[in-house]
C-alpha cells in the first residue's frame, strides 16, 4: 500500500513540474509572439505624427504632476531623483 502511494506522489510531482516547465518555457515564446506583431496606434495631428498609447501615458503623468507640484513632499521627490 505505501509504495502505491508513493508512486502517486512521485507522479503528481512530476506532472506538476512538466507542467511549470513547459509553462516557463511556453510564456516567453508568447510574449514574444504577442510583442513581434504588436502595431501601435499612430496619430496625424498637423502634420505630426504619435503614438497614442505614450501620448495618454504622457498626458496621465502631466495631469498627476501639477496636480501635486504644491505637495512639500511629491516636490521633495522631483528635487532629489532623476525624473527631471
Amino acid at each position: 500500500m505505501l509504495r502505491i502511494i508513493k508512486k502517486l506522489i512521485m507522479k503528481n510531482f512530476f506532472k506538476t513540474s512538466l507542467r511549470i516547465i513547459l509553462i516557463l518555457i511556453l510564456l516567453p515564446i508568447i510574449y514574444l509572439n504577442i510583442s513581434l506583431y504588436y502595431q501601435p496606434n499612430f496619430a496625424t495631428i498637423n502634420g505630426q505624427s504619435y503614438n497614442e498609447d505614450v501620448y495618454h501615458q504622457l498626458r496621465f503623468i502631466k495631469r498627476h504632476i501639477t496636480h501635486y507640484e504644491n505637495d512639500f513632499s511629491f516636490a521633495l521627490l522631483l528635487r532629489y531623483s532623476n525624473i527631471h
